[in-house]
């Protein structure tokens, strides 16, 4: 009995972490981790067998309300007629989620956002041929909010690496697929504290 007890103001005090969370997951101080997933799919013909993965897991601190500044890694595969392509790219990256004038706003659950990225890029073909250097990803999205602290995200980037290698320049445009997951900026401890546990 003493237990549940115990437990009671945790669950009291989780409850209000999640719903005081629901308009404050842009807010400064807040972080968010998420991934995003593009470029999946595949076929598999006597002709030719290909297969597209990409994953860019991500994380950023709200430096300011709706501006979250953080790092991401890009990993992708590319398989084509027993061909494969490797792909990668590492560096800060930034999402600025944008409040909507009222006659824009068409849901409470959905902000739009620009994302940016610039780092280290490159693109290594089975064959030899290889694009390496200096990597720049940017476009809008959105994003909507299943839950107070979870988001599905879709966005579309212009991709460009100028580097070296076989081939200077690549460009490329993609559709995104993602999730984040915000991560208040109080701790359970300061809240206890606050509460006057």
């Amino acid at each position: 009995m003493k237990k549940t007890l115990l437990l009671l103001p945790l669950l009291v005090l989780l409850l209000q972490v999640v719903s005081s969370s629901v308009q404050a997951q842009t807010e400064k101080g807040n972080m968010m981790v998420g991934m995003q997933v593009a470029n999946i799919g595949g076929t598999f013909q006597d002709g030719g067998n290909t297969f597209n993965l990409n994953l860019t897991p991500s994380a950023a601190y709200f430096v300011r309300n709706n501006l979250a500044i953080g790092g991401m890694l890009d990993l992708g595969l590319a398989t084509q007629n027993k061909l494969t392509t490797f792909s990668y790219g590492i560096g800060p990256w930034a999402r600025y989620y944008f409040t909507t004038p009222q006659e824009m706003d068409f849901s409470s659950h959905a902000a739009f956002f620009i994302d940016g990225f610039v780092g280290l890029q490159g693109v290594s073909h089975e064959n030899g041929g290889n694009t390496n250097g200096l990597g720049i990803k940017v476009g809008p999205g959105i994003s909507y909010f299943i839950s107070s602290m979870v988001s599905l995200d879709a966005s579309v980037n212009y991709n460009l690496i100028l580097g070296f290698g076989n081939t200077a320049t690549v460009n490329k445009i993609g559709l995104n697929i993602g999730f984040q997951v915000f991560l208040p900026a109080f701790s359970l401890k300061e809240k206890f504290q606050n509460e006057g546990f």
